[in-house]
């Protein structure tokens, strides 16, 4: 390999040290990095679309810190390129003050670690894209982490019917917890899911979500909404 790089985001931290200039972070507050930074001063941060920073978005997948474009860490004398600015599956990390959050903490690491992106981006998906009301209905396709965070939003929200859609039977039972109404196995219909989700809401559902990422489900998910 020509390059080398440590992944990783989904995670909780210990501060062990902070920079000389880093005034709201002390050694030994609990964080959540995110690769989502914001300077909080350029056009777009202004604008409240502080998911596009205009400083760092280009920096994410740059491999390098943003202060001084150089990396953090290396071996055998050559360098190892950050991921997303991150990098948490190293013990030790360096990170821009702006890509952590303070946590409370008593907050239990092992828990509030799926707040770093899985949990967000399903109520983000509900709340901010597809902007569910009361009475929607909504079609999930796939029940990890982000489907049933985009479950839970939707059931926050009110949608009067959620349908889950995961070929595992398993994950029923737990799906149900968090806000799905109906939970669907492809395997067991001999038509197209896309299809079922229509005849069952009468010409589509008001918002859909794929989130397993595989682009058939990407198209199952399209089709299966209303077309207003």
């Amino acid at each position: 390999m020509e390059e080398l790089g440590f992944q990783g985001f989904w995670v909780t931290k210990v501060l062990e040290s902070v920079g000389s200039e880093v005034t709201e972070l002390k050694a030994g507050d609990h964080v959540i990095p995110s690769y989502m930074a914001e300077c909080k001063e350029c056009e777009l941060c202004d604008r409240g679309k502080n998911n596009m920073c205009e400083v760092f978005i280009f920096n994410y997948l740059s491999g390098v810190a943003y202060t001084d474009k150089k990396c953090r860490f290396s071996l055998n004398g050559k360098p190892i390129h950050h991921f997303f600015g991150l990098s948490t599956f190293s013990e030790y990390t360096v990170v821009h003050m702006s890509c952590v959050a303070k946590v409370n903490r008593e907050a239990p690491l092992d828990k509030i670690c799926l707040l770093g992106c899985g949990v967000p981006a399903g109520l983000g998906a509900a709340w901010n894209g597809g902007k569910v009301k009361p009475g929607d209905s909504v079609a999930i396709f796939g029940l990890g982490t982000i489907g049933l965070a985009v479950a839970e939003g939707a059931r926050i929200a009110g949608a009067s019917r959620v349908l889950g859609i995961d070929i595992n039977p398993a994950k029923e039972e737990t799906s149900k917890r968090f806000g799905v109404t109906e939970f669907l196995n492809p395997s067991d219909f001999d038509k197209p899911i896309q299809e079922v989700i229509r005849e069952m809401t009468k010409g589509g559902v008001n918002s859909s979500y794929e989130c397993v990422g595989r682009v058939e489900l990407m198209l199952a998910a399209l089709q299966c909404s209303h077309p207003v």
